[in-house]
């Protein structure tokens, strides 16, 4: 069993179908993310995630969320709006 790791990172959990992403977190252990993920997954196979592991407070949201939007395009919704846990 892989233990978590103690330092807290973001997770982007993206719809590649929807164009969209939400960023969670921070988190210490994505365990329940990624079951939720695999989970909505089995009917929405667009779906993924990014972990984020470097940072610090509020602008470490701002930066993340930023690159991923330049990099993919996709449009930012409200956290877990596309997968809660």
């Amino acid at each position: 069993m892989i233990e978590p790791p103690e330092t807290p990172f973001l997770l982007i959990v993206f719809d590649a179908a929807q164009a969209t992403f939400s960023l969670e977190g921070p988190v210490t252990d994505d365990r329940a993310w990624r079951a939720a993920i695999a989970a909505a997954g089995v009917e929405r196979a667009s779906l993924g995630y990014q972990a984020c592991l470097n940072g610090g407070a509020r602008m470490w949201r701002r930066t993340a969320a930023q690159e991923f939007r330049e990099r993919t395009g996709f449009r930012r919704v409200a956290r877990g709006s596309i997968v809660h846990i």
